[in-house]
């Protein structure tokens, strides 16, 4: 708890007032706001070290000494109802770190990050594109206790958050109410699951929070220095999480319509948004050539992430395990496993929130709370509600005992025993209560293997990779428990490509057996082929495989990889990237001039049209089929070791391990090892 006692008195020093729970609870979620960029700073300067930071917490913890007054303020009789369950909450959050996204990246960067003492510049990963505003906290708590003290500082964000729910129920006149909806929040299965695992979610949920409180402060006030801070939080929940940006139009709408200098105040609030997000999107441009990468491809063209790839993954993420719309509210509230997360039935009771509407500061509320379920359509999954629902939550305290009622059964149903009776038994939440592994009593491998089929894969490949050398893996596995560098298919244009060449030797739809010759009335050096299909007959990509004679090229689209049409490796092709339009070209200069250029292209584009123009002069291909070319998987293990890799982690029931084994003899690797349904071969 070291880091969330710096941040608590970081906030102390800046955030001065009355020792009192609303004047806590900003304390806390401004200081964690300024605590975020000191951190990045000792990061990206390489001090980041335990050392570093024990000087660091202890220098601001004695530094706030003298803002500390004798607290002003009794607890709330409802916080003895939540005692139990944030105990039970507190050793699931203590216990060794297995949830997914947390092994998966969120962990995984930190323990590089902490290896290193400063931040890595992983270009083979979109999650390490994403801004890591919490992250940074958690690196901090991470260099002392490690993976567990991550999901313990979110877990004080959960802890905390009730008494911004109190404090914000009191300024509507409901202090009780208000600290009642802030404990049915946290016990909530999906936000009590998320914020026991080192997750981001309700640290945002927490940071808008206190940022509406804040404003609410300003609203009263007039003071610039109120108007400072919302900004500030806005700007940190950018931080936290992209989504998160949605608080500055929240918070320009407020000083629109309820500020007299309303100009003035928007000017200001976008300044020091804009100078909180901006040492991430300055890393950003400077390590991937996007500011808001992993996004924003099309307007920020890079060779490290792909249109067509990015576009792919936001459209997974808006249909999040293929539920429709129509199931989407049962799914929420009963089920809790197709959605990864329950609410519960209590949140039938949400639209009540709305009938509140006719006091101003419940239509601030009710802003908030529509402008953050309006961003969820871009992620369905359960923990993007997260966000929204303390604002809701807070409106219903205008029906005490309506809140209370259903306040009660939802606590009930809301304990991780009573779940399975009514929801999914699967579903995505806190099940078990493991003291003994919390404590260490038992050993945290026993715990880890027992929750994480990926583990032992893990510590195979940090056995037997050497440290700095790339390993494709396919699926995924965690890279929070070793420190080799993986590679996923669909976390970057070099893991699409290596995903590529390792698939040509067995799928007929990427062998290039679709020439394309073009006969030219003279000899030339310079010409464009240009794709001249409509958009509406295909979502696919455009590329060619390869072209005669030789040449160098440049392209309209996916101007990267244009060499690998010309390095003659059928496992290897250049990509527009997305779909593919009207008007995409590829203008070519060849070494020596030449009357005949032919093109081998992929059947996975049926609907492609090729014309090529030279001098004027427009040219329709002849177009046929040919033999796929010989030594396929010889050619692929190639085009891979082109992009640095040299290990391969798949699965074994895979079609690409299925195929090795079936074809020894041709594939030039040489399998090192086998853990829990993985096989590692190295590349000979």
């Amino acid at each position: 708890m070291f880091t969330l006692l710096t941040a608590v008195c970081l906030g102390a020093i800046v955030w001065r007032g009355p020792n009192n729970v609303e004047n806590f609870f900003l304390r806390f979620v401004c200081g964690s706001a300024l605590l975020s960029p000191i951190l990045f700073a000792i990061a990206l300067l390489g001090l980041a070290t335990q050392t570093v930071f024990l000087i660091l917490g202890i220098g601001i913890i004695l530094a706030s000494w003298p803002a500390w007054e004798r607290p002003q303020f009794r607890l709330s009789p409802w916080l003895l109802v939540a005692l139990p369950f944030f105990v039970y909450f507190g050793v699931n959050a203590m216990a060794p770190e297995v949830s997914p996204d947390g092994t998966n990246y969120h962990n995984a960067l930190l323990a590089r990050f902490d290896a290193a003492h400063r931040f890595l510049p992983f270009r083979e990963s979109l999650y390490a594109a994403l801004p890591q505003g919490a992250e940074i906290l958690y690196l901090m708590a991470f260099s002392f206790g490690a993976h567990s003290a991550a999901a313990l500082v979110h877990f004080g964000f959960l802890i905390l958050i009730p008494l911004g729910f109190a404090a914000y129920g009191a300024r509507l006149g409901h202090p009780q109410a208000g600290a009642l909806a802030g404990i049915l929040f946290a016990v909530t299965p999906v936000v009590a699951k998320t914020g026991v695992s080192a997750y981001v979610d309700v640290a945002l949920a927490t940071t808008l929070l206190g940022m509406l409180l804040v404003i609410e402060i300003y609203l009263a006030s007039k003071d610039t220095r109120h108007l400072v801070f919302a900004a500030l939080l806005a700007g940190f929940a950018y931080n936290i999480k992209m989504t998160g940006g949605a608080a500055i139009g929240i918070l320009l709408l407020i000083l629109l319509f309820y500020t007299q200098a309303r100009w003035r105040n928007c000017l200001i609030a976008s300044a020091v948004f804009v100078a909180t997000i901006a040492p991430w999107l300055i890393k950003n441009a400077i390590v991937y050539g996007n500011p808001f990468a992993p996004f924003a491809n099309s307007i920020f063209p890079n060779p490290y992430f792909t249109v067509d790839r990015m576009t792919g993954y936001a459209q997974a993420l808006r249909h999040f395990n293929e539920v429709s719309w129509d199931q989407i509210p049962k799914t929420l509230l009963f089920d809790g496993f197709r959605l990864s997360g329950l609410l519960g039935p209590f949140y039938l009771i949400l639209p009540l929130a709305y009938l509140a509407w006719r006091k101003p500061e419940s239509r601030r509320l009710l802003l908030a709370a529509s402008v953050f379920l309006a961003v969820y359509p871009l992620n369905t999954g359960a923990r993007f509600l997260i966000p929204a629902l303390p604002f809701f939550l807070l409106n219903l305290t205008h029906f005490p005992k309506i809140l209370m009622a259903a306040g009660a059964v939802h606590l009930v149903l809301s304990w991780p025993s009573v779940i399975p009776y009514y929801a999914n038994p699967y579903a995505w939440r806190i099940y078990e209560y493991p003291l003994q592994h919390a404590l260490r009593h038992r050993p945290e491998a026993d715990f880890l293997r027992a929750h994480m089929s990926d583990y032992d894969p893990g510590l195979l490949l940090q056995a037997q990779v050497p440290a700095g050398e790339l390993v494709f893996t396919e699926p995924s596995i965690q890279r929070a428990y070793h420190l080799r560098d993986a590679l996923v298919p669909y976390e970057s244009a070099k893991g699409t490509r290596a995903d590529f060449a390792l698939a040509v030797p067995f799928s007929e739809a990427f062998a290039p057996t679709w020439r394309h010759r073009f006969q030219l009335s003279e000899s030339v050096t310079d010409f464009t082929i240009t794709q001249t299909a409509t958009q509406e007959k295909s979502d696919d990509n455009w590329s060619i495989t390869s072209m005669s004679p030789a040449g160098t090229a440049t392209a309209t689209h996916g101007n990267w990889d244009t060499a690998q049409a010309f390095d003659q490796n059928p496992a290897t092709r250049w990509s527009s990237y997305q779909r593919m339009t009207p008007g995409m070209a590829i203008t070519v200069h060849l070494e020596k001039p030449s009357a005949e250029i032919v093109v081998d292209m992929t059947h996975d584009q049926w609907s492609a049209r090729l014309q090529l123009t030279a001098n004027g002069k427009k040219y329709d291909p002849e177009v046929g089929d040919i033999d796929p070319p010989a030594q396929l998987r010889q050619q692929a293990i190639l085009a891979v070791k082109a992009e640095g890799i040299r290990w391969l982690l798949i699965g074994q029931d895979g079609r690409l391990a299925k195929d090795i084994e079936a074809h020894q003899s041709e594939w030039p690797v040489t399998r090192t090892g086998h853990s829990n349904g993985f096989i590692l071969y190295k590349l000979n």
